[in-house]
């Protein structure tokens, strides 16, 4: 049963942008250890429009995932440059192999996840005992690769910018912080809300006629 954090002080508190961990199976340690920020997977439902007399109608079309981009603090050991440096050759990009005939001058999608295998984002609770929500980036490959100036007059640790582009993201949430979703109970409001409308006025409703032509909707 949800409760209010703000009244109930013995309640979970929300999530916090600091509790998090980043595992990346390919880098030595994970990177947990060496992970400062990270963006959450961000996605876009695209439209498309459909224009019918003086009435204009929206459709969701194409889910887009928006690149993930990990920031690390540089470490001496392990030297996570040298890592992602033998991520990219063994992707298929050798700048030491030259050549159109010989083999590793192609970088290959397939590759380039094998090498990286796996990302995954956790978000903590304040007990470090529980996995509040959880992303995991499918087919992920690394696309950016960007490292801190140097700088005589900044004292700042040295970091390294890495930015992932995949497929999909899936997320997991602990099971007591899903409500299931009555799937019956939503088909029946969202029809209850077309009919409403379809009665609205008479231009109205002879345009819902024609798009629910052949579709069987109870008045």
């Amino acid at each position: 049963m949800p409760t209010n954090f703000w009244t109930d002080a013995t309640s979970e508190d929300p999530k916090r942008n600091f509790r998090f961990l980043v595992a990346i199976t390919s880098l030595e340690s994970g990177a947990e250890w060496f992970a400062k920020k990270v963006s959450r997977p961000n996605f876009t439902i695209e439209q498309t429009e459909h224009n019918f007399l003086n009435h204009t109608f929206y459709y969701p079309t194409r889910t887009k995932w928006d690149p993930v981009t990990l920031t690390l603090v540089d470490p001496v050991e392990p030297d996570a440059i040298n890592q992602l440096l033998q991520i990219i050759k063994f992707s298929g990009y050798d700048p030491s192999v030259l050549g159109l005939s010989q083999r590793g001058t192609t970088t290959t999608k397939a590759a380039s996840v094998a090498q990286l295998n796996s990302v995954v984002i956790k978000m903590i609770n304040g007990q470090n005992t529980e996995i509040l929500e959880e992303w995991t980036l499918h087919s992920p490959f690394i696309t950016k690769v960007g490292m801190s100036e140097l700088d005589y007059g900044n004292d700042d640790l040295s970091s390294i910018d890495i930015e992932f582009r995949y497929d999909w993201a899936s997320c997991v949430v602990p099971s007591n912080n899903v409500e299931p979703i009555n799937v019956n109970s939503r088909n029946a409001e969202g029809a209850a809300m077309f009919n409403k409308i379809a009665s609205l006025s008479p231009t109205t409703n002879d345009i819902f006629k024609i798009f629910t032509r052949g579709v069987n909707v109870e008045k």
